[in-house]
């Protein structure tokens, strides 16, 4: 005689708990990775920042008429400083390139900013940008 079946045995519970419980693993995982990706983004967008700032310092320095002569390789302008945002220390180096192939009245100034992830990963961004001598001895009255 055959019985009707009512409710879940002990089987079927635990194959149910066992594929609620890798989904659950699998879920968290993808939170914990989402959620360093976003860390290292906002990382970079401060780094990006930083080194933006550190190449205005050559853009206001070349408007002045008496200043371009002083953004050399290996000057004062020769700058390794740091800044802490949001916990994160970012490490910036600024050089310049004498060597630029459009000519001899521009510098390329290179910003490399560097930081230490809370994992313990090394990162580094770069941004560059062509700066000029725009003071009156090159045609351009800068007033």
């Amino acid at each position: 005689m055959l019985r009707k079946q009512r409710g879940f045995n002990i089987i079927e519970v635990m194959v149910a708990i066992f594929i609620i419980s890798v989904s659950y693993v699998a879920f968290m995982s993808l939170r914990i990775y989402v959620m360093k990706s976003a860390e290292l983004v906002e990382q970079k967008h401060h780094a990006l920042l930083y080194a933006a700032d550190k190449l205005d310092e050559y853009i206001i320095m070349s408007a002045e008429p008496t200043q371009y002569g002083n953004i050399v390789d290996n000057s004062s302008w020769y700058l390794t400083s740091t800044r802490t945002t949001n916990g994160m220390t970012y490490t910036a180096t600024s050089t310049i390139d004498n060597n630029v192939t459009v000519g001899s009245a521009y510098k390329r100034a290179i910003a490399n900013i560097s930081w230490t992830d809370s994992d313990g990963n090394n990162h580094q961004v770069g941004l560059s940008t062509i700066v000029a001598d725009i003071s009156t001895e090159h045609g351009v009255d800068n007033r």
